[in-house]
């Protein structure tokens, strides 16, 4: 939250942004095809929440969502039906397999013996795995991932293309990811 120069209060997450501008950054040369993909968001709190939106706000047409709270799950998939009526939102099992993006916005990942937050059994080489933890850089869905042949964003990732946005809320611009991400040694 911050206050604007004429006294109007205004609040805001940027994880969403930071995460797909990130995700573009990994996708590299390989764009991702956002109207034929799929793509599962595992957490429905406020980074899933904001994540989902930006997802489906980039024209995504197929988001699935998995959440062990059944009323977070439920709340975020009737808002994103309701503000985005062409995408695809269903409530989904925790399984990888047949999405082509897959993204970690749930706590599981945090402590080195967590279990993994999703099942990868089947999953594409072609996916691209997520997690947005930023406690352990390498988490074991990472790694597992990154075993089976997919490519990987870390959290830290995440954090390095929010940080202009931030400055930027604040009152800062000019800054940008490739300035912090040469600061963070990333």
């Amino acid at each position: 939250m911050y206050r604007r120069e004429d006294g109007t209060i205004v609040g805001d997450l940027i994880d969403g942004e930071g995460f797909v501008r990130a995700f573009d950054r990994a996708c590299g040369d390989t764009p991702f095809s956002w109207n034929t993909s799929s793509a599962l968001v595992v957490g429905c709190g406020g980074v899933g929440r904001a994540i989902a939106a930006s997802l489906v706000s980039r024209g995504l047409k197929h988001l699935g969502l998995f959440d062990t709270n059944q009323q977070l799950m439920d709340d975020l998939r009737e808002r994103l039906a309701k503000a985005f009526p062409d995408a695809t939102v269903e409530q989904r099992d925790a399984k990888a397999a047949g999405h082509d993006l897959v993204v970690n916005c749930s706590p599981l990942g945090m402590h080195p013996d967590d279990p993994m937050p999703i099942a990868l059994d089947g999953i594409k080489p072609e996916c691209i795995v997520a997690d947005c933890g930023m406690k352990i850089e390498m988490t074991r869905l990472l790694r597992t991932a990154q075993e089976m042949g997919c490519r990987i964003q870390r959290g830290k990732e995440m954090l390095i293309e929010q940080a202009p946005l931030y400055m930027e809320l604040f009152g800062y611009p000019g800054a940008t990811a490739a300035e912090f991400r040469s600061l963070a040694a990333l």
